[in-house]
């Protein structure tokens, strides 16, 4: 677990209606931005069925959330 580099991260967009969201994952985390509203979600993989534990506020949780956030803007580019 953790940030490095080496790991592979996918990235994704999905629409629902008018809405588009953005998605990265490195196959332990995943993070999704809504572009409607501006809100992101980061949930642990084996979490993310339920997905009720959001990880995207806890500071113990930021250099993860920093990183995919930041592969996700680059792959936006």
């Amino acid at each position: 677990s953790g940030t490095g580099a080496g790991r592979r991260i996918v990235c994704s967009q999905f629409q629902q209606g008018w809405m588009g969201n953005y998605l990265a994952s490195d196959g332990e985390w995943k993070y999704v931005y809504s572009a409607a509203d501006r809100r992101e979600w980061l949930w642990r993989i084996q979490d993310a069925l339920i997905e009720s534990t959001d990880c995207a506020r806890d500071p113990a949780h930021a250099p993860i959330l920093a990183e995919l956030r930041g592969h996700l803007h680059a792959w936006l580019r």
